[in-house]
């Protein structure tokens, strides 16, 4: 689906790659009243039948208006996919319900260190990528066609079945089952046993190969 943009206020649409691009305006803007507007600009045919990309900028969004944004969009056969978003707390909102979060400063922050960790509680199904400039803690599963990628730690507290990459090479990727479809430290990529061990095990660098230990035996001291 390729359609121009289109301007409807104070926020705009625009059709690319397959997918509807919605950006929010910068500034304060009632959430009613775009929610409004929106459904009068989706009256049009041509927004149909496709996932939505919500570009949210640094705005706070809680779980209730994300949830009414949803179900504006499905009145009109679409559906919410992804918040790109520079919002911490927007963040953990959508990828709580489900939602893939793209925070593009996650391929630009030059020091995961000084970014707060995300901390989620949920099960990442497939076809959702949860993407954060810092580290990633998850209690729960990561399912096989679910990713998460971040520029620090990755920590698993469950099954991680799916793919995890830290773009930082310096970072290590951690769960209580280890067993991911696509295993990624900085660029250097790891291929996994079919067959994993039930126990919780580490992945890191060591001069250019990614190592896999059990998690007792690992040497957190050569990580400071």
């Amino acid at each position: 689906m390729e359609v121009n943009s289109v301007s409807a206020g104070e926020f705009s649409l625009q059709g690319r790659d397959g997918y509807l691009h919605l950006t929010l305006p910068i500034g304060n803007f009632p959430w009613e009243h775009f929610l409004g507007q929106l459904h009068i600009r989706l009256e049009s045919p041509v927004y149909r039948e496709c996932g939505v990309i919500l570009t949210a900028g640094s705005h706070a969004i809680d779980a209730p208006q994300l949830e009414a944004l949803g179900a504006t969009l499905r009145k009109h056969r679409l559906h919410l996919h992804q918040v790109v978003t520079d919002n911490r707390s927007t963040a953990i909102v959508a990828a709580t319900l489900g939602l893939s979060v793209d925070q593009p400063s996650t391929r630009t922050a030059p020091d995961s260190s000084v970014v707060e960790p995300l901390y989620l509680t949920k099960i990442i199904r497939s076809g959702v990528i949860i993407r954060h400039p810092g580290s990633v803690i998850l209690r729960g599963d990561l399912h096989p066609g679910g990713e998460i990628v971040a520029g620090g730690d990755i920590l698993v507290w469950g099954k991680l079945r799916g793919k995890a990459h830290t773009t930082n090479p310096g970072s290590s990727i951690m769960a209580l089952e280890l067993a991911p479809t696509q295993l990624k430290i900085g660029a250097t990529l790891c291929l996994v046993e079919a067959n994993p061990r039930p126990i919780p095990e580490v992945a890191y660098l060591d001069q250019g190969t990614v190592c896999i230990t059990p998690a007792l035996e690992y040497d957190l001291r050569s990580v400071f």
